[in-house]
């Protein structure tokens, strides 16, 4: 890979002011997802 495999699918924490959970939700990128992909198929 060309760049860092950094990524979160999910994440969530509490609301540093609002003291309430909140949650961010991404699919893969493209290029992540076909890598991981390959992986599995090993």
């Amino acid at each position: 890979m060309p760049r860092q495999w950094l990524h979160a699918v999910r994440l969530g924490f509490d609301h540093p002011t609002e003291h309430r959970p909140v949650e961010f939700s991404s699919p893969y990128p493209d290029d992540l997802a076909a890598a991981v992909e390959a992986l599995r198929e090993d």
